[in-house]
């Protein structure tokens, strides 16, 4: 009668199985695209960093390819500020966070201003109203 030792085949049994695990692992991470939220705190040239709502800095790499968003419409990078909240899609290679895509929120209406007697005059800066002198006040919004 032969005798089996179970320990020593069954490392090379789960072998092809860990293998096949292990590529389903790596390829299921390939290509995804994760999502930070955050506050504009530095733009560079090809550098944006962003504080997270725990305060954390987290730093992302700018290439051409980054796609820089207010709404639905594309804009230049030029066009971001700091102290803007933005959602960055980016891809993670080791250490490095590559932006793909930064969405801004859509534009706030501009400020508008009225005379609180002649709600006819409009402005869109501060000032004085034509007709009485009186200083122009912001508009409250609905």
């Amino acid at each position: 009668m032969r005798k089996v030792r179970l320990g020593s085949s069954l490392p090379l049994a789960l072998a092809p199985l860990a293998l096949l695990l292990a590529s389903l692992f790596v390829l299921a991470h390939e290509g995804h695209v994760h999502t930070a939220l955050g506050t504009v705190v530095r733009i560079e040239k090809t550098r944006l960093d962003v504080k997270d709502a725990d305060g954390n800095a987290v730093t992302f790499a700018l290439t051409e390819k980054t796609a820089f968003r207010r709404g639905q419409t594309l804009i230049p990078r030029a066009d971001m500020k700091v102290g803007e909240r933005v959602a960055v899609e980016f891809e993670e290679s080791g250490q490095t966070k590559t932006a793909t895509r930064v969405s801004l929120g859509a534009a706030r209406p501009a400020a508008v201003y009225t005379c609180p007697m002649h709600p006819e005059v409009i402005s869109d800066k501060p000032g004085i109203c034509p007709k009485c002198g009186m200083t122009l006040e912001p508009k409250a919004r609905k």
